[in-house]
Formats: structure tokens, C-alpha cells, sequence
């Protein structure tokens, strides 16, 4: 194994225990699906067989991953999961591409020095080692707000970065490596002590204006993580037609990419669609991969539900979906029984109101 990736490693992971450590290798391209593995923590055999795996296809143009917050489980080799997925967040960290130097001074320069800094072969990547988390709403507001104050790109906690030690295999990047710049791993800090820098995320509107879509900096964000989500979740592909063929994210006892599923990104227009159902928008995709927070869950659901019933989606189809998502939005202590109970009063709910005319027109499969 490369010195410098176990070294970063080592040092983000200190004393977490139990969890799944996921490498995944994302071929440029954006055509190849994107297999995963997931480690568990401590097991070293398995760590340097999946990282010797890793660099083989990172030397054969692939790139190589690695998602910051462990998995609760395996989740096998086509999936990375989602914010439901994780274990616990060691780390907050920002993605920020430009002038090298420029970044780094800026980074030296931050009231709470990085612990770590990897040279990304294009940009910089700074962590901060945190006491790990599981609030995933405040820890997602502080990530969002660190990328506002340093510029950088939007992060999510669920996010994959590349892998130090291994080489940036974007065709502009020439093959650069991805390296380990510092190494600080006893700058150590809590998640309380950036809750001066969460930025209060667009909310999620549920609005059914026309209006809602020209909001351009919140949609421009909002339909960039549904479209990442669609390409690592759904094992998406882009086609010559500018249109995504996924694995679909609604029930079919039998699928592949592209079979039922599409979606579509524009200026204009972003929504994905199956085959046998409309059309739903990128703001219920959103719900669909990533949940909703507590003090959201319930509004979100049925929120969500609407958009369902408007797309003439069967109330059984409806149910098989949202519930499983309801439940797992769950926390350490509520009932299954009671959350499901609770999840299909509110489907059926919304179901009994009149259905309205879907959001978004019926997008074309091809």
C-alpha cells in the first residue's frame, strides 16, 4: 500500500470503530458504472487487497475514490449509499480547485488550520478531523458553509473525494497526482466549533409556482445533487442524446440501467422519468436518494407522496417506495411499527386529496 494512503487513512480514522470503509473507481467518462468495495473497518488483509485493487484500475484511467463517512453496512458493489447509509462523519473538509498556492495560503490563513491538505492533481482538498458526528443536518450546513467562505465546490456528507496517493485521471489533469500536501492529525476539533460557519440550506420548496424553478442559484444546486446522485446511485450513464440512463429508483421486479429509468438535466428543465409512471421533479428525486432531516420527515413525505399521486404512480407502487424510505430517515429509539403506521396514514392522506396536474411534462425514455 502507498506510505501516504495509509497514512491519511490512519489518521482520519483514528479511534472510530466498527463501520465500512468504501473505495469506489469512477472511470472520467461518466459511461462505465462505478463499482464500489466496502472495508471494514480494522481489516487490514481486506484494505490492502480492495486499495491494491483500486490503484490497478486508477493506473488502467480509472479514478479512484474514497466516500469520508463510513457505511453502516456492505452495501455491495454497486452502491455507495446515501445519507441514511452512514455510520459517522470524522471529518469536514472542503473541495476547492484554482491557483495552488493561492488556495493554500488561504487555507493557512483560516482561523482553524487544516489537519490535513491533499494536492487533488487539480485543486486542494482540506480536512478537519472532528469528533465523528451523526447529525447529518448540521454537519451538511457547516460543510455548505465552509465551501461559501473558501470558495469552494458544494460537499454533502455522504461526499467521495479522491484517494491520496493515487493520480487524477481527468483527461485535463494529465494524469497529476493526487498527493498528501500536511498531515496534522493532532489538530483535532469538534463540530460545534464551525457552528458559527452553517449556512441555512435552501429549503426545500414544495411549492407547485412555476416561479420555484427560476430561483436560479438554489435550483442550479439543487439540480446538481440530484444529477450526481443519479450518476453514483443509480449507476447512471450519460447517452449521446444528452439524457441519463439509470437503474430506476421505484419498484420493477426486474431492471437494469436505462430500462425504465431517465433523467434529464437543462436550463430549463431537470427531471427524471420511468417508463411506466410520469414524471417526478429533481426536488422528490432529491427526497428519494437522500431522505429528509428531523422536524422535516413528515412534510417531506407527504410532500413527496403528492408528486407520486400526480404522476398516477399506483398507491401500492407509492407505498412500497415511500414507506422504506420514511423508515429509513428513522433515529435510535422510534418505533418501526409506530413510523410505518405513520407513513402510510400520510401516503394515503395525500392520496385521498384531488390529483393535481404533475409538476413536470412527461419526458421521452429514449
Amino acid at each position: 500500500m502507498n506510505p501516504e494512503t495509509t497514512a491519511f487513512l490512519d489518521a482520519l480514522y483514528q479511534g472510530l470503530e466498527g463501520g465500512f470503509l468504501t473505495f469506489t473507481a469512477i472511470h472520467p467518462d461518466k459511461q462505465h458504472a462505478a463499482p464500489s468495495r466496502h472495508v471494514p473497518l480494522r481489516d487490514e488483509a481486506r484494505l490492502a487487497d480492495t486499495l491494491a485493487r483500486l490503484c490497478t484500475a486508477n493506473a488502467q484511467g480509472w479514478g479512484a475514490y474514497f466516500s469520508v463517512a463510513p457505511r453502516k453496512a456492505d452495501l455491495g458493489r454497486w452502491r455507495r449509499g446515501g445519507r441514511s447509509d452512514l455510520a459517522a462523519l470524522p471529518a469536514l473538509f472542503v473541495d476547492i480547485d484554482g491557483d495552488s498556492d493561492a488556495v493554500l495560503r488561504q487555507l493557512n490563513a483560516f482561523e482553524f488550520p487544516p489537519s490535513c491538505l491533499v494536492h487533488s492533481g487539480g485543486g486542494l482538498h482540506g480536512y478537519w478531523f472532528i469528533q465523528p458526528t451523526t447529525d447529518w443536518g448540521m454537519a451538511d450546513r457547516v460543510l455548505a458553509g465552509l465551501a461559501a467562505a473558501l470558495k469552494g465546490d458544494n460537499t454533502h456528507t455522504s461526499q467521495a473525494l479522491r484517494v491520496p496517493g493515487t493520480r487524477n485521471t481527468k483527461s485535463i489533469r494529465n494524469g497529476a497526482p493526487c498527493r498528501l500536501m500536511t498531515l496534522n492529525p493532532e489538530r483535532r476539533y469538534s463540530l460545534e466549533a464551525f457552528l458559527p460557519f452553517a449556512q441555512n440550506l435552501p429549503p426545500v420548496s414544495f411549492s407547485r409556482r412555476r416561479s420555484f424553478w427560476s430561483a436560479e442559484p438554489d435550483r442550479e444546486r439543487l439540480v446538481e445533487a440530484v444529477t450526481a446522485a443519479v450518476i453514483h446511485q443509480l449507476e447512471g450513464r450519460w447517452k449521446g442524446n444528452g439524457y441519463i440512463a439509470a437503474r430506476c429508483p421505484y419498484c420493477h421486479a426486474r431492471d437494469r440501467v436505462g430500462m425504465h429509468f431517465s433523467y434529464v438535466e437543462s436550463a430549463n428543465l431537470s427531471s427524471g422519468s420511468c417508463c411506466q409512471h410520469g414524471p417526478l421533479p429533481p426536488v422528490t428525486m432529491q427526497y428519494l436518494l437522500n431522505g429528509a432531516v428531523v422536524g422535516t420527515r413528515n412534510h417531506a413525505l407527504f410532500a413527496a407522496a403528492c408528486q407520486f399521486r400526480d404522476a398516477r404512480f399506483d398507491l401500492c407502487d407509492t407505498e412500497a417506495v415511500l414507506v422504506m424510505r420514511y423508515l429509513a430517515d428513522g433515529v435510535s429509539g422510534e418505533s418501526v411499527e409506530g413510523r410505518e403506521r405513520e407513513a402510510r396514514a400520510t401516503i394515503r392522506s395525500a392520496y385521498r386529496q384531488v390529483r393535481r396536474r404533475a409538476l413536470v411534462e412527461h419526458l421521452p425514455v429514449s
